[in-house]
C-alpha cells in the first residue's frame, strides 16, 4: 500500500474539542490553569504550592506562625523539610538536573500552632520574582490573606478548599499576577476589604459563589487596570459595603458588569469615584441597589470615557451628593439611564452632567424624583417617570434635545428645562399645587427654553399660580416670547429676567 493509500483508509480520531484542535478552531480555554504536575493532596490545616527551578531565584516565603515546610519531587516523593519559626522565612532552590523541574512544598503548622498568615516575601536581591505557580489553601484558622502572591510574575491560581471565615484582609492579593480564575468560598464572615484584590492581574473570570460577607466594606481598585476580564456577574450578600472608588478602572475588555447584591447594602457612604473610567468597551452596567435613599453616593466621573456604554441602571435607590461631579462624561453612545428606586439628587450634583456628550439618552424614574437630572445642554430626549408621586420636587434639565416634559401631576419648586434651539414646546406641570422658591435674577426659578409659541407660552403665564413674594422667572430663549402676553404672569408677582 502506498502512503498515498494509507491516508486515504487510515481512519483518524475525532479531535478532542478541549483541547488545541480544529473542533474549536484551534482555541483553548486559557481561564482555568492546568498544572504540568498533579498537585498534592493538601493535609489537614496546609497550604499546598506548586513551584520550579526554572527560574535561578529561590523561593522565599513565610508565615506568622510556628511552620514547616516539606519539599516533594514530581511524584511526590519526599526530597527535604525544615522548620521556621514565627516570620522567619523559609529560603529553598530545589536541586538542578532534575528531569521534572517541578516540585510541591507544603506548608503545615508545627504542634501548637496555625497557619494565620502567609505570603511570598521580598527578596533583598529578586523580590518577589519567584516561580511559585499555584495554591491550595486549606487553612480554616487563617486571618489574613494581604499581598499574599502580590506582583508574583509566575503565580496563576488559587483553590480554597477550606472554610475562610477569619480572614480580615483580602486586599492586593493577587495584584499584579497571571492569575486567570478565582472562586470564593461560599462565606467570609471576618473579611473587610478587597481592595486591589485583582488590580493589574490576568484575571478573566470570577466565581462569587453568592457569596457572603457581612462585614465587607471596601472592594475599591479591586479590578483597577485587570485588562482581560471581559464580564462581571457579581452576585454577593454585602450588607455594609460601601466603598467602590476605581473599583474596575481602565478595563479595556470589559463589556458587561452586573452588580447584584442581596440583601441590599444600608449604610456608609457610597463611594463610586471614578469605578469604571476607561473601559472603552463597556456596554451596560447595572449598579447594585442600596434600600435605603439617605444613603448618599458620590459618584464623580463613573463612567468618564466609557465610550460604548449605552445602558446603566441604578438597580435601586440613588442619593447623589453635591460632591458628584460630572458622574456621565465622554459616553457619545449612551442610550437609557434607569433608576429602579427614588432618586434624590442635591447640591451641584446631577444624574448626567456637563461634557456627557451623550446624544440620545432616555432618563426612565420608576418611582420618586428631586433634584437636577441634567444641567450641560446636551442629550436628554426624554424623561420618562413610571410612578406618580406628590412630594415638591426640583427638576433641572437644561437640554437641548428634549422633546417634552408631559407630567401633569408633577409638584415643582424650580424648574430648568431646555434651552434655545430645543423642540420642546409640550410642558405640562401640576402649576396649581407647585411652590416654586423665589430665586434670583442670576438663578430664576424657572427657566424655559424651546420652540414654544406665544400662545403657547401665554397658556404657561396662565397657568402659572400666584406666587406670595416676587419670584424670578426667564421663557427669552423661546421662539414665540418677544410675542408673548408677559403681563399674564407680571399681575401674579412674577419677574422676567
Amino acid at each position: 500500500m502506498s502512503i498515498r493509500q494509507y491516508i486515504q483508509v487510515k481512519a483518524l480520531a475525532l479531535p478532542d474539542p478541549a483541547v488545541y484542535c480544529p473542533a474549536n478552531g484551534y482555541d483553548y480555554n486559557p481561564i482555568i490553569y492546568t498544572p504540568p504536575i498533579p498537585m498534592m493532596t493538601p493535609p489537614a490545616e496546609s497550604i499546598v504550592l506548586l513551584c520550579s527551578n526554572l527560574s535561578s531565584n529561590s523561593i522565599y516565603i513565610s508565615g506568622s506562625a510556628l511552620l514547616t515546610y516539606t519539599v516533594y519531587n514530581s511524584v511526590g516523593t519526599f526530597v527535604y523539610t525544615e522548620n521556621k519559626a514565627a516570620n522567619y522565612p523559609f529560603q529553598y532552590s530545589y536541586p538542578t538536573g532534575a528531569s521534572v523541574p517541578y516540585y510541591t512544598i507544603i506548608v503545615t503548622p508545627q504542634v501548637g500552632s496555625h497557619i494565620l498568615t502567609f505570603g511570598i516575601g521580598s527578596h533583598p536581591s529578586f523580590g518577589k520574582n519567584q516561580p511559585i505557580y499555584k495554591a491550595i489553601y486549606n487553612t480554616p484558622y487563617l486571618t489574613s490573606m494581604q499581598g499574599a502572591f502580590s506582583t508574583c510574575p509566575y503565580f496563576k491560581a488559587c483553590d480554597i478548599i477550606s472554610t475562610l471565615d477569619n480572614v480580615t484582609d483580602m486586599s492586593s492579593c493577587f495584584n499584579g499576577t497571571p492569575i486567570t480564575y478565582f472562586k470564593f468560598p461560599s462565606h467570609m464572615n471576618a473579611l473587610t476589604t478587597m481592595q486591589y484584590l485583582f488590580q493589574s492581574s490576568n484575571i478573566i473570570s470570577i466565581d462569587f459563589n453568592n457569596c457572603s460577607f457581612p462585614l465587607l466594606t471596601i472592594m475599591s481598585y479591586m479590578f483597577n487596570l485587570a485588562s482581560y476580564v471581559k464580564s462581571l456577574m457579581i452576585t454577593i450578600s454585602a450588607p455594609k459595603v460601601y466603598g467602590f472608588v476605581s473599583f474596575a478602572t481602565s478595563c479595556i475588555a470589559l463589556t458587561y458588569c452586573n452588580m447584584d447584591f442581596a440583601p441590599a447594602p444600608t449604610t456608609g457612604t457610597v463611594a463610586f469615584d471614578n469605578a469604571f473610567n476607561g473601559d472603552k468597551k463597556l456596554e451596560t452596567l447595572i449598579l447594585p441597589n442600596f434600600t435605603a435613599s439617605a444613603i448618599p453616593f458620590v459618584f464623580s466621573y463613573i463612567v468618564n470615557g466609557c465610550t460604548a456604554l449605552k445602558t446603566i441602571n441604578y438597580r435601586g435607590n440613588i442619593n447623589c451628593t453635591g460632591t458628584s461631579y460630572m458622574p456621565i462624561y465622554l459616553c457619545p453612545n449612551l442610550e437609557t439611564i434607569t433608576v429602579e428606586g427614588d432618586a434624590v439628587v442635591t447640591g451641584a450634583a446631577a444624574i448626567l452632567d456637563s461634557g456627557q456628550y451623550s446624544t440620545t439618552p432616555y432618563i426612565v424614574i420608576k418611582k420618586g424624583f428631586t433634584g437636577t437630572i441634567n444641567n450641560s445642554g446636551l442629550g436628554i430626549k426624554t424623561i420618562t417617570f413610571l410612578q406618580t408621586f406628590t412630594t415638591l420636587v426640583q427638576v433641572v434639565c437644561t437640554s437641548k434635545a428634549i422633546l417634552e416634559f408631559n407630567y401633569p401631576w408633577l409638584r415643582v419648586t424650580k424648574l430648568w428645562l431646555g434651552q434655545a434651539g430645543a423642540p420642546i414646546h409640550v410642558l405640562a406641570i401640576d402649576w396649581v399645587n407647585s411652590v416654586f422658591v423665589t430665586g434670583t435674577s442670576s438663578s430664576p426659578a424657572i427657566y424655559v427654553g424651546g420652540a414654544y409659541s406665544a400662545a403657547e407660552l401665554n397658556a404657561i403665564y396662565t397657568a402659572l399660580p400666584i406666587a406670595s413674594s416676587p419670584t424670578y422667572i426667564t421663557f427669552s430663549p423661546c421662539i414665540g416670547y418677544a410675542a408673548s402676553t408677559k403681563t399674564i404672569a407680571t399681575a401674579k408677582n412674577y419677574l422676567f429676567i
